[in-house]
């Protein structure tokens, strides 16, 4: 009987595997900001002003990172590319993702500005093991390593790495990090498999990630590793999807809201206004803003500080723009607020008043970024400002850094919105939409 069970369990396992043979067209994932209650992270206990200077922290760092990414030309040198990763707990997104057979629960930092998919193993000299669920190459029986000089390894150039001198080389990857962070190990195929909203299973075979044999200076605050969204070769996770993916982006102050997802290929939602992009070395896609308005009022700004010079990016909590358009926005809220609201002065926040976001802000003018093409993003008090303590808020939009960084929209400014990523038209779609509408 124990033998019977055995044989039918095993041709069980043949069918699922054979089933699952090919990569579905369509996957949705459930996005977990790392302030959720769903966030392996999640602490009741932090306060509202570590929030604010966690994510303040994050949003400057990566502005940083942007900068190393779009004015550095990306190519394989012997140390790999030399890019920047936040090294700050902010509002990172996650996704839960399980890799090998049998099967581990990682969970990946969502990047819409990178291609490699990479995860830490047991194999990782200095990786901090602060944490459960650690992958182990050795144990999985559907890993495949990836030999030098393959079309996989090649595509990998900016971060694949071939020593002519070992025998049946392997394709290993070494990034460099501008924080001092750089992580390296072997290119590898895998089987992953996903869970979507509905609890719906997905197993992909043969995804390209890179399992990590070595960290120095561990930044990555308990996540398991980086998914990449970008599809700069063929072997990118989202070139396997079409070359398209989106995102929407619910309340970020409400801990509950579980509604926050990403969906790739057929899945991605195209609709609403469109603008087109054009992609900088460091794979970003950067759009055009033609105007800025607060209501009814048209802002001024240095137009040609927008040209292809603005980044919608999933990273930054806070948004960046320049020195002009800074300065009318900071002008014209003040205008708004005078005699409503008092202002308080608190280091090098610039506005910020006593109040409350949500009960005394009713009313107040929607700010608005006007891109090329007359796509517009509609921007609420959620994005405008953000709460600095429990009894102050603060202008959530910034003064950019530095006149050669590029000008950010941030997370904040994204909610109610589903963006959407053509990679083949070289567009991106912004609808307001609550989340909740689009689950599948």
């Amino acid at each position: 009987m124990a033998l019977i069970k055995m044989i039918l369990l095993l041709m069980t396992i043949q069918i699922l595997e054979t089933f699952s043979s090919t990569a579905p067209h369509a996957i949705t994932l459930q996005l977990i900001h790392r302030y959720s209650i769903f966030s392996p992270f999640y602490d009741k206990n932090i306060s509202i002003a570590d929030r604010w200077n966690n994510e303040l922290k994050s949003s400057q760092t990566r502005v940083e990172y942007l900068q190393a990414m779009i004015n550095v030309r990306r190519s394989m040198s012997k140390s790999g590319v030399t890019t920047l990763l936040f090294p700050y707990p902010g509002l990172t997104f996650l996704t839960e993702a399980y890799i090998g057979n049998p099967r581990i629960r990682q969970y990946f930092m969502m990047d819409t500005g990178s291609d490699l998919l990479w995860v830490r193993s047991t194999l990782c000299n200095k990786c901090k093991f602060n944490f459960s669920n650690i992958y182990d190459p050795s144990l999985s029986l559907t890993m495949r390593k990836v030999q030098c000089y393959t079309p996989v390894c090649i595509n990998f150039q900016s971060n694949a790495i071939c020593n002519p001198a070992e025998e049946n080389p392997l394709c290993h990857f070494d990034i460099e990090y501008a924080d001092g962070m750089s992580v390296f190990g072997n290119l590898a195929l895998e089987r992953f498999t996903f869970v979507t909203p509905n609890k719906i299973i997905q197993l992909v075979p043969n995804i390209t990630f890179g399992y990590a044999t070595g960290i120095s200076r561990d930044n990555m605050y308990g996540i398991h590793g980086i998914i990449g969204l970008q599809a700069t070769n063929p072997y990118a996770l989202v070139s396997l999807f079409g070359r398209k993916f989106s995102y929407c982006i619910g309340s970020i102050r409400d801990s509950d809201y579980k509604y926050n997802h990403l969906s790739l290929g057929s899945a991605a939602v195209l609709q609403g206004y469109s603008t087109p992009t054009k992609i900088n070395y460091g794979g970003y896609h950067l759009v055009t803003v033609e105007g800025i308005s607060l209501g009814q009022k048209q802002l001024e700004i240095d137009e040609n500080k927008y040209k292809s010079n603005v980044v919608i990016d999933s990273g930054s909590t806070f948004s960046y723009v320049e020195e002009i358009g800074y300065e009318s926005i900071l002008d014209e809220v003040d205008n708004l607020m005078d005699g409503i609201l008092n202002s308080v002065n608190i280091g090098d926040n610039e506005l910020c008043y006593l109040g409350n976001i949500d009960g005394d802000l009713q009313g107040f003018p929607l700010l608005t970024f006007h891109f090329s093409e007359r796509a517009d993003l509609e921007i609420g008090v959620d994005g405008i400002f953000y709460p600095f303590n429990e009894t102050i808020f603060c202008l959530a939009i910034r003064r950019k850094i530095g006149i050669k960084y590029p000008n950010i929209i941030g997370v904040l400014a994204q909610q109610y919105y589903n963006v959407g990523f053509d990679l083949d038209d070289n567009r991106i779609y912004f609808r307001n939409i609550d989340c909740d509408a689009l689950e599948p």
